[in-house]
């Protein structure tokens, strides 16, 4: 059973949790829905920061700094899409979506190799 923190949520659900409100974040940014967009960034970052916390109690420095660095780019992704002056294409978006979901993703591979190498010591 894995060890779950805040929430009742384990840190890898934490992570996927973060980087659905980071897509969503940015999609509805695009779409002029400033308000959820922001409500959205700001849960990315508030589930991005406790998974943050837990990882880096069990991984290296990697894990710390992949953590804040997805952090950041997500909250530059949505304002970056908030501040466009014209519309964005659907791509655009899609690729903008796609950096802070790879950092993501990224973090959770982190986490799942400290965890393995935990395991084996």
């Amino acid at each position: 059973m894995q060890n779950e923190g805040m929430f009742g949520m384990s840190a890898g659900l934490k992570i996927t949790v973060s980087a659905c409100f980071t897509v969503g974040s940015i999609f509805t940014g695009a779409n002029g829905l400033t308000v959820v967009s922001l409500i959205a960034a700001l849960a990315a970052v508030v589930s991005g920061v406790l998974a943050v916390a837990e990882v880096s109690r069990e991984s290296n420095k990697a894990g710390f700094i992949l953590g804040i660095v997805a952090s950041v780019i997500s909250v530059m992704g949505t304002a970056f899409v908030l501040t466009a002056s014209a519309a964005l294409p659907l791509a655009v978006t899609a690729g903008i979506a796609l950096v802070p979901v790879l950092l993501w993703i990224a973090l959770a591979v982190v986490h799942s190799k400290a965890g393995e190498a935990k395991a084996l010591s």
